[in-house]
């Protein structure tokens, strides 16, 4: 008689119209699965699930016309696997998609199977994806022009392609000096005034008696007039053409009329402001019927209204373009758009995208992102509450998201819940709550192997934080046990160089900083914790089976009473991924992991307390547990002030002890104690032995 199970798991794959299908009964043994990092600090790949099917039935053969599945299995097929304690409530353990189904048969036939492997989302978006357009782009074309012409074109280019599909491209005349000036939301456009070519095409979209406006990007600086665009209108509009001319002290738009013998030219919008400052401004001259046979022109600069006249007669139709070149000055010009009743909520959209979105917090645009490219997102943190981003370059979306990972320093993964993509931020991980409390040699609670490592895998104490195309900050450990000091003092030099991307060179302190906070933190590291849930189970600790299973990407988790061979403070550790095999009787969960005393930050009116600098001991009185420290003058007195205590101390970098007070105002102080080794650590004090706070203030990122 077998034993009971303790374990239960559930495999299910969708199958279109059948909707989730259950088909559990035909896994035979275990179901490993991968999420997060699979190795300490290696950046998070793909999560996995992998198990083997029974294909006796060949249901699982996607090419097999007779098979239960056939047309409906196939590449990237959803699969979801849940599992939990034995009649109670199943767990979400994994979301992802089967990307291929390989046959396989013993050498008789008579046993066949598949092996498969379902991976999360992050496989499909590393493999074979496009860079996205720029911010401008996509922002342009979400709001529904009817002829648009980004001019991100390369060199070489013989004409500007349309931005909407199907579109006429507009034809290049003469020399163009394609992609040769930067924009924050943009690819490189061309410079105008380094060639006298220019581009023209026809306009669709517009049809009388339509309100329409035209939009055109415009960067430019000092020199001459520049006659940017020209709009040949038709229908019942008195004037044939409305110019766009820029300047140093103006933007006008004048209206030209011809005549059977003759023309004439009318200024009918006037803005006597100062572009020319070489930053993109978004211009807009819009025509809408007014009502009585009269026609309201407007212009609008960076959203802003900045002249309006109404005239007799109608808005006609615009029906082609010319943008020409300057004779001297910076002039770039692209993203041109016609719109067919316009809506100035156009602006909201747009405007973000103007500056490529720089100063938007990283959480916030990777939900962007993720929303633009429809692939479902979990922000856990608040988005608002991370660090700030510079312009968003050209890139793939799984480019564009690491560079966000890279400044909030958080965790990009896969959800358990569904297919898509989690971040988890930096901030969420600071003084988080205990997710899992182990107790060591407690029956059931710590799974062999338990090994710390303290090595210099990770130690980096010399960081050059740079920012693309703007400067560098190098922070340098100078102090302490994995400082850039020789040994004994430090370890020597470990340098690591990073590019940001951060909307300015202030950001750059902060991120070196961090880096070379984490790059010397003093403590061993335990790369792998194995929690055995069977184990948990025989010993009658469902609650704990239950916390186990909850621990995700970045959470929390301790072990306290650690052997005394170990240091004698609680194993204090973040989970940064996880491998887990599930069967009936199995539920193996080993954890890598990364220290969590970094991620203990300052906070108003918490624990932590400024780190000392230079204090130690110069006489102690045992009777009365009382000693005297002596400071440098650049550390200072330290507090007297009652509601500061009770204070920890450490001493000789090992021994915890408690103040209840100190006294004296000068550098020479007397602390009092109410006891010793508090954390089960005691050793002698020559005069000359260190103090320093027990948690030093660690100023977060």
């Amino acid at each position: 008689m077998s034993a009971p199970a303790r374990f239960e798991f559930r495999v299910e794959i969708h199958l279109g119209a059948l909707g989730w299908v259950d088909i559990t009964a035909d896994v035979r043994g275990s179901v490993k699965i991968t999420r997060g990092r699979t190795a300490e600090g290696r950046r998070v790949d793909r999560g996995t699930a992998s198990m083997r099917l029974d294909n006796s039935s060949g249901s699982y053969s996607p090419r097999r016309p007779t098979g239960a599945y056939y047309g409906v299995i196939g590449r990237n097929t959803p699969l979801r696997v849940s599992a939990g304690l034995a009649g109670g409530t199943l767990h979400d353990r994994f979301y992802g998609e089967v990307s291929s189904w390989p046959p396989q048969w013993s050498v008789t036939g008579v046993d066949r199977y598949v092996d498969i492997t379902a991976s999360g989302v992050l496989r499909r978006l590393g493999q074979g994806a496009s860079p996205l357009r720029s911010p401008l782009h996509r922002a342009i074309t979400g709001t529904g022009p009817v002829s648009y012409w980004p001019v991100e074109d390369g060199s070489g280019s013989t004409q500007a392609a349309s931005g909407l599909p199907g579109g006429t491209p507009l034809t290049a005349t003469g020399e163009i000096a394609w992609a040769s000036v930067t924009s924050p939301g943009s690819s490189p456009l061309p410079d105008w005034s380094r060639d006298a070519g220019g581009l023209t095409g026809p306009v669709t979209g517009v049809t009388d008696g339509d309100d329409w406006a035209i939009r055109v990007l415009v960067q430019f600086g000092t020199g001459a007039t520049w006659d940017v665009l020209v709009a040949a209108v038709t229908g019942d509009s008195i004037y044939d053409e409305l110019r766009i001319e820029l300047s140093a002290s103006s933007v006008l738009v004048a209206a030209v009329a011809y005549g059977p013998d003759s023309s004439s030219l009318t200024y009918i919008l006037t803005d006597f402001t100062d572009y020319s400052d070489e930053l993109p401004h978004w211009l807009e001259v819009g025509a809408a019927d007014a009502g009585g046979g009269t026609v309201t022109y407007t212009l609008r600069i960076d959203g802003a209204l900045r002249s309006s006249t109404t005239t007799a007669g109608s808005p006609g139709v615009p029906h082609r373009l010319h943008i020409g070149p300057r004779t001297d000055g910076t002039a770039a010009l692209g993203h041109i758009g016609v719109w067919r009743a316009p809506s100035t909520d156009t602006w909201t959209t747009v405007a973000p995208a103007v500056t490529g979105h720089a100063g938007e917090t990283a959480g916030r645009r990777i939900e962007r992102l993720c929303h633009e490219e429809g692939t479902t997102c979990h922000i856990v943190g608040d988005p608002d509450d991370t660090v700030t981003m510079g312009a968003q370059p050209t890139g793939t979306l799984l480019e564009l998201i690491r560079q966000c990972e890279d400044v909030d320093q958080g965790i990009l993964y896969e959800p358990r819940e569904v297919l898509g993509l989690a971040y988890r931020t930096v901030r969420s991980r600071y003084n988080q709550p205990v997710t899992l409390a182990l107790t060591f040699g407690a029956d059931g609670e710590v799974a062999p192997p338990l090994e710390p490592v303290d090595d210099d895998r990770h130690v980096r104490n010399d960081v050059t934080a740079s920012r693309s195309g703007g400067s560098s900050y190098r922070a340098e450990v100078t102090s302490g046990p994995l400082s850039t000091a020789a040994p004994p003092d430090g370890v020597g030099r470990y340098d690591h160089r990073v590019t940001v991307n951060v909307p300015s060179d202030s950001h750059l302190a902060d991120q070196a900083s961090w880096r070379t906070h984490l790059g010397t933190w003093d403590e061993a590291r335990y790369p792998t914790i194995r929690v055995d849930l069977a184990a948990l189970s025989h010993a009658g600790k469902p609650t704990l089976i239950t916390a186990a299973a909850a621990v995700d990407v970045g959470d929390r988790l301790t072990i306290g009473s650690p052997p005394v061979w170990l240091p004698p403070d609680a194993i204090d550790q973040h989970s940064e991924g996880y491998t887990e095999t599930i069967d009936q009787y199995t539920w193996d969960l080993r954890l890598v992991c990364v220290p969590a005393g970094p991620y203990a930050v300052a906070v108003v009116d918490g624990p932590q307390r400024v780190a000392a600098d230079g204090s130690t001991i110069a006489a102690v009185d045992a009777a009365t547990l009382t000693l005297t420290m002596t400071s440098t003058t650049e550390n200072g007195a330290w507090t007297t002030g009652a509601a500061d205590f009770p204070l920890d101390l450490l001493i000789g970098g090992g021994e915890r002890v408690t103040a209840t007070g100190i006294t004296g105002t000068g550098l020479t102080q007397t602390v009092t104690l109410s006891g010793r080794a508090v954390n089960g650590v005691g050793r002698a004090w020559p005069d000359g032995t260190s103090v320093q706070v027990w948690a030093p203030a660690i100023a977060a990122l």
